[in-house]
């Protein structure tokens, strides 16, 4: 068994990683800034399940200094145990923000090894879950990201501490934040973040927040980041997606057998029967053919995104593993 070191297996991890997959170094080495969210929750809490198909590591509380070697901790744990096993990966954000510098340094290691982001109070414990101010940093790292609602995440622009930066001249003040600025530009960039983006992030003042709808987010930012979803469409080109009239077909057809389920057959005819434009009409009048072709075709579209995403994340998992093995000396299959 391997000596589980969560700092040591962090920077081991990136810069091997970046070694053998001849990636340049991006600015790991952040100076640290006092950037606290002063209406934060409490610390994060950072466990794993592990339990299901799918692992979901959580994160919920506010985000702080050492919170990264945490969750680094956590995946460590997964790997040397072998209990990835090609199970997609998600970690699931509820957090008002905190630390600033922190959340970038959480989102390059969920970047690096490949997680799936989800900010979703359906699944959450927590009814009122959300991912706001700093969180937003986290949230954008994911290859592919998931929004489960509209009023989930928040962002602003960022900060210091009200009393440190309150007690700066305005010329002190204005050095600071603009290294800050710079630093979180960059970062951004580093995402796949659109400018149009980073400008609704840094034009919200400090104690106002602006939600991302659902839809303006899929629109603004993206499910993907933009150059996983072209590997993506060139992975799976032998699954082609639906057509953009196909897709709003399909939601059709999903929200008309959602309520099939939960109407009676009079209560459905009598909506039917409503004058157009009627999508309950709209969708009685789809072939059982056509909405099987419908759910089929985005099935295997989505079937294989996921499993190009397990794969790659499994690839990292395992070339951890051959780099803690040669670290202890290992010759262990």
């Amino acid at each position: 068994m391997f000596a589980l070191n969560a700092p040591l297996f962090l920077f081991t991890l990136i810069l091997k990683i970046i070694a053998k997959n001849k990636l340049t170094l991006p600015f790991f080495c952040l100076m640290f800034c006092t950037l606290i969210n002063t209406t934060a929750l409490q610390a994060a809490e950072i466990t794993t399940n592990a339990k299901g198909e799918t692992i979901y590591f959580i994160l919920q509380g506010d985000i702080e200094e050492g919170d990264l070697e945490k969750l680094a901790g956590e995946y460590n744990i997964l790997v040397t145990l072998g209990l990835i096993n090609d199970r997609p990966m998600k970690i699931l954000l509820n957090s008002r923000g905190g630390n600033l510098i922190e959340s970038m340094r959480i989102g390059r290691f969920v970047r690096t090894i490949g997680l799936v982001t989800m900010a979703d109070k359906a699944i959450s414990s927590e009814k009122n879950a959300q991912c706001l101010s700093a969180c937003f940093f986290i949230f954008v790292a994911g290859k592919q990201r998931d929004l489960g609602s509209d009023d989930t995440l928040g962002v602003h622009r960022p900060y210091f501490d009200r009393e440190y930066f309150g007690n700066l001249t305005a010329t002190e003040a204005e050095v600071n934040y603009k290294e800050v600025i710079n630093k979180v530009t960059e970062y951004l960039d580093e995402m796949g973040v659109r400018e149009n983006v980073k400008d609704i992030v840094l034009n919200v003042s400090s104690d106002n927040v602006t939600y991302f709808s659902v839809s303006e987010f899929n629109s603004l930012v993206g499910l993907f980041e933009p150059h996983f979803e072209e590997w993506l469409i060139a992975r799976c080109t032998d699954f082609p997606g639906l057509e953009r009239a196909e897709i709003s077909d399909l939601y059709l057809v999903q929200a008309g057998e959602r309520f099939q389920k939960i109407m009676s057959k009079e209560e459905f005819e009598t909506y039917t029967n409503l004058p157009d434009p009627n999508p309950f009409r709209t969708f009685s009048k789809f072939s059982e053919g056509y909405k099987a072709y419908l759910k089929q075709t985005d099935a295997k579209r989505k079937e294989c995104i996921s499993n190009s995403i397990v794969s790659e994340q499994a690839n990292t998992a395992k070339l951890l593993l051959e780099i803690k093995r040669e670290d202890s000396g290992s010759t262990k299959p």
